[in-house]
């Protein structure tokens, strides 16, 4: 009986001390989460290793797209362009090695039994390319596929409202950092925290930051290589469901929208103030929805093998 009560003791004290933690909530997660886009990949033998030259072999490519993150490609969002060999040499054209998704590439969700389930394939394909060039040796040249996308990134944290904001050990705590809930996308979302900016109100920040070795583009930019002023933008919403709200360094927006550049390290760090005269206590969520275009290159060898007597 001494030992049952010891154990019971010890489940009470770990309930009280996770009462106190200065972060109180509870909420689910509504994301799968991660830190993906798309997976980007060559269907295997598209394009082969090796193919003669002068013509006489003709082959496809086959990019894969697969959505491993957690916002639904529309419709021609996705751009894969074919380089590194003169488009006339593969018997094409700048326009024809260019093509975009023709259907939406859905990404991966929970249902509402929080149930996982996983983003699709979509290919597409460059057919009937040739080497038409009569080589006098053999030679390896660069056959790379760049994809280009729009994304979106979603995060929800909750910020702590009090009519006293210095009290400690109610419902909860103004100061420290907050859990925050982030889908997966390239380009995430970190470091939530919550402090005091006078008697009246709070301030919170957060930090955008780039995953992975591609690069990040303005959204509303037409080809992501093109312009390098569009080079590290961001477009940032949020939405704390009440006014009062002054979001700082947001660009071309509103107090609470706008574009964010993002440093060399490929991190920026978002930071607001919140008027919070309130004659209740309550935990309360905020949205952000981050905005942008996302690049990678596929790289590939192409080995181009001589026909003799064909010089």
């Amino acid at each position: 009986m001494k030992s049952k009560s010891f154990i019971l003791g010890l489940i009470l004290v770990s309930l009280v001390l996770a009462g106190c933690d200065g972060d109180s909530s509870t909420n689910t997660n509504p994301f799968v989460g991660g830190e993906q886009g798309l997976a980007v990949s060559y269907r295997p033998l598209y394009p082969p290793e090796e193919v003669f030259d002068c013509g006489d072999d003709v082959f496809d490519v086959e990019v894969i797209l697969n959505n491993q993150g957690e916002y639904d490609i529309k419709q021609g969002e996705a751009i894969v362009t074919l380089s590194g060999i003169l488009p006339s040499d593969l018997g094409s054209s700048s326009a024809a090695l260019e093509k975009s998704n023709e259907e939406e590439i859905k990404g991966k969700y929970l249902d509402e039994n929080n149930k996982q389930f996983d983003g699709v394939n979509t290919p597409i394909e460059f057919n009937d390319l040739s080497y038409g060039k009569c080589l006098t040796a053999n030679t390896e040249l660069p056959l790379w596929a760049n994809v280009c996308y729009l994304y979106e990134t979603k995060a929800v944290a909750h910020v702590c409202i009090l009519q006293n904001p210095r009290e400690t050990g109610g419902i909860c705590e103004v100061i420290g950092d907050k859990t925050s809930f982030v889908s997966s996308g390239p380009v995430q979302i970190t470091e939530f925290t919550e402090n005091l900016r006078g008697t009246d109100k709070i301030t919170f920040s957060f930090t955008i930051e780039k995953k992975g070795s591609g690069k990040v583009h303005k959204e509303s930019a037409e080809d992501c290589s093109k312009d390098r002023n569009n080079d590290n933008k961001v477009f940032v919403e949020i939405d704390t469901g009440f006014g009062g709200v002054d979001c700082r360094g947001l660009k071309d927006g509103s107090a609470t929208s706008g574009y964010v550049e993002l440093d060399e390290l490929g991190k920026y760090v978002v930071t607001c103030d919140q008027t919070a005269e309130t004659t209740t206590d309550f935990n309360h969520p905020i949205n952000v929805k981050l905005r942008y275009k996302y690049s990678e290159d596929i790289p590939h060898n192409l080995k181009i093998k001589h026909i003799p007597g064909t010089e």
